[in-house]
């Protein structure tokens, strides 16, 4: 596939990819308002990804698609079909630099 597509040694297609991720999270607005049906989740989440775990003979793995990521956000439901989410994302690689990120997103359920 890499000899079809005419890749550099160093960005091959991977044979092999991994990754995974482990989240805690805790609902803390019983704390703060109890009977409340609102939640607030703070959480944190480590993702690790690696897109290039095994690579064709004659290529070499770019150890830049070797990440890891912290996560650390909060999610807020003031109804239980609406979620607000907030979240900063550092992220490295094994070589070379990414850059983190803040996200802001929102849920429905209807």
């Amino acid at each position: 596939m890499n000899l079809a597509l005419d890749k550099d040694t160093d960005d091959a297609i991977a044979s092999r990819m991994y990754g995974g991720y482990v989240e805690a999270a805790y609902n803390i607005m019983p704390l703060i308002s109890s009977g409340s049906e609102m939640s607030l989740e703070p959480f944190y989440r480590f993702e690790y990804i690696n897109t290039q775990a095994k690579v064709a003979s004659g290529y070499t793995k770019n150890k830049r698609f070797d990440n890891r990521l912290h996560v650390l956000g909060v999610n807020f439901k003031p109804v239980p079909q609406v979620v607000l989410k907030l979240d900063y994302r550092n992220r490295t690689a094994e070589k070379g630099g990414l850059s983190n990120e803040i996200s802001v997103g929102a849920g429905l359920v209807f």
